[in-house]
């Protein structure tokens, strides 16, 4: 069960991916639908398999408890709020009420309990990235002459440039981690060119603060590279 919930753990980071322009805010919508349903289903194999093994509990970790405390608040928030219907469910347009936040907070502690080991981050990496340079080839190709699927020039498969910024910005420093962490030749010339594939795409894309979020975290991460080789002489 532990692998069905792993399986299940990486096919939520094909969300991106999913969208179905029958329904009402298709980009949105469909992306909620399919992670709420992948989550629970994830959550079953996994109350499975530590019924049948203990073993895959996860280490609450300071993180874990500040997330804890933010969606305890959330929720009690919510209860006394003026619409705790509302809260609770959302609309369909955001999607970002409780049952979001109680499914969110979930998962975070099914990858801490399923991914165990650095290798399991780097595979998990790999998928995302290569999850976000398919994102990145219909976001370039909206701006050329050839049709395809999506033709959203500022979202791509989100429908909104601020969303797709976002994702790419996280994207681009999963794949600076996995050009140090990999142990392989060819995962971190994969990770390399991720990385400048993806750069040049959130370039192109009309969010301003995440292309300055961007180089903000790119002058964050030369500075911490050089007090650590300073600690290491």
């Amino acid at each position: 069960m532990s692998a069905l919930a792993r399986v299940c753990l990486f096919i939520l980071l094909f969300t991106p991916l999913v969208f179905w322009k029958d329904l009402m805010f298709y980009y949105v919508s469909t992306k909620v639908h399919f992670f709420l349903l992948v989550s629970e289903l994830t959550i079953v194999f996994y109350l499975w398999a530590n019924w049948k093994n203990g073993q895959w509990w996860p280490r609450i970790t300071i993180i874990g408890k500040a997330l804890l405390i933010f969606v305890g608040v959330a929720v009690v928030a919510s209860l006394f709020g003026v619409d705790p219907l509302f809260s609770f469910w959302s609309d369909m347009n955001r999607s970002l009420g409780i049952l979001m936040w109680l499914h969110f907070g979930a998962i975070f502690f099914l990858f801490n309990g399923l991914l165990k080991t650095p290798q399991d981050w780097v595979r998990f990496f790999v998928v995302s990235t290569a999850v976000a340079l398919v994102v990145a080839f219909f976001h370039m190709l909206s701006y050329t002459n050839i049709e395809a699927l999506i033709n959203e020039k500022s979202g791509s498969t989100f429908g909104n440039s601020t969303v797709l910024g976002t994702y790419l910005l996280f994207q681009i420093f999963f794949s600076v981690f996995l050009i140090f962490a990999a142990k392989t030749r060819p995962v971190r010339a994969y990770a390399v060119f991720a990385f400048l594939v993806l750069s040049v795409s959130l370039w192109i894309v009309p969010a301003h603060a995440a292309r300055l979020s961007f180089f903000g975290g790119m002058l964050l991460l030369g500075s911490l590279l050089l007090v650590r080789l300073g600690a290491t002489r």
